[in-house]
């Protein structure tokens, strides 16, 4: 297994870096549709700690025959027996995805894995299945996991629910191993404050282009490198940054009219990790630091790395996770702040003037 957290145990999550699965659960389906190649099992002995799932009960067409399946489409509508897609695909089992995940922290102790629930159907129905598949595995009675050391949530599943699945089940449950996710990001307005009270994981970030914009390749690879760049360093520089918040950026282009693999693969042209890629990694951390640096931060501590990284996505998430792109994503842990800083400057995302000063 190329990708090890074991030596960060001692360190809050919300200071690491992780890979993240989009559409985790949809490996099969034409090219417009499949996000990825390999199963949850697959994914996570690549590297990813966090997966996006959405489900709902797919209809057989018999009452009460529905099996709980990840989906990835348009046009969701109730059916007897379940649920049917008016375009797109359906995925994985929710079963099989949680015994996937169950098995796997259980062959991987010191390794821990987020589901990340959002977009889905038959919550309560959701919920049951995570409490019953995984069992011993589940995390119980948490609270913030933002700071939370990644050796404690070792060995452990951790279920996320969006505010909608929290509504469907009766609020957070935290006995029973199942938390709440909220993204902080405001469209076109300043990021919502940090919750001390949240029982769950709180990000700033928002996924994605268009999937039916009918847009080319190279258009929509270019529009998510500039909706991500201004979503994250929205949500440093307006509301001043607060360094629990944890950064998700997603480095995907979805779309149903052209092969979504086949895009993906432009994404990553250069080595494992392309210098577009870089930018937008950076631009968030540089455009706050460069903003916040003289007030916010303590000048004798900014190599130190960690402080630097409380500033910068913690979650990229990626179409067609492997191994190699998990470990491009993986090394930036061991990146410390001078390192980060003349990438920063080589790439032309801070000021080099200032952020030389910062470092003498």
């Amino acid at each position: 297994m190329p990708v090890d957290y074991a030596p960060y145990h001692h360190r809050p999550i919300n200071e690491l870096v992780f890979a993240g699965s989009h559409d985790a659960g949809i490996n099969s389906g034409g090219g417009g549709e499949k996000t990825q190649k390999l199963d949850i099992a697959g994914q996570a002995n690549a590297g990813v700690r966090l997966f996006d799932i959405r489900v709902a009960v797919r209809s057989s067409g018999l009452p009460g025959s529905g099996v709980l399946k990840a989906y990835h489409g348009k046009g969701m509508h109730k059916v007897v027996g379940g649920n049917q897609l008016m375009a797109g695909t359906w995925g994985l089992g929710l079963d099989g995805m949680l015994a996937q995940a169950r098995a796997f922290v259980q062959g991987h102790p010191d390794e821990f894995l987020f589901l990340k629930f959002d977009h889905c159907l038959n919550w309560i129905d959701i919920a049951a299945a995570c409490i019953a598949r995984l069992g011993p595995v589940r995390y119980l009675n948490g609270t913030d996991l933002n700071l939370t050391t990644a050796g404690t949530l070792a060995g452990h599943v951790i279920p996320l629910f969006s505010a909608a699945g929290l509504a469907a089940i009766g609020g957070v449950r935290p006995q029973d191993g199942i938390y709440g996710i909220k993204s902080l990001y405001v469209a076109g307005g300043a990021p919502q404050d940090y919750d001390d009270n949240y029982v769950g994981l709180q990000y700033h970030g928002k996924g994605g282009t268009s999937a039916m914009n009918g847009k080319s390749d190279e258009e929509k690879i270019n529009e998510n490198v500039t909706k991500q760049t201004t979503i994250m360093s929205t949500g440093k520089a307006r509301g001043g940054g607060d360094p629990r918040v944890m950064g998700m950026m997603y480095w995907t282009s979805t779309g149903f009219l052209r092969s979504i693999k086949k895009r993906d693969k432009s994404n990553w042209v250069t080595g494992g990790f392309g210098v577009e890629m870089q930018k937008l990694w950076l631009e968030g951390m540089a455009e706050h630091i460069d903003a916040n640096l003289p007030s916010y931060m303590n000048a004798a501590l900014f190599p130190a790395g960690p402080v630097m990284k409380r500033f910068m996505p913690n979650f990229v998430m990626i179409d067609f996770a492997k191994a190699d792109r998990c470990q491009t994503i993986f090394d930036m842990n061991t990146l410390n702040g001078n390192m980060l800083v003349q990438l920063g400057i080589n790439l032309g995302m801070v000021n080099a003037q200032r952020m030389q000063r910062s470092i003498q």
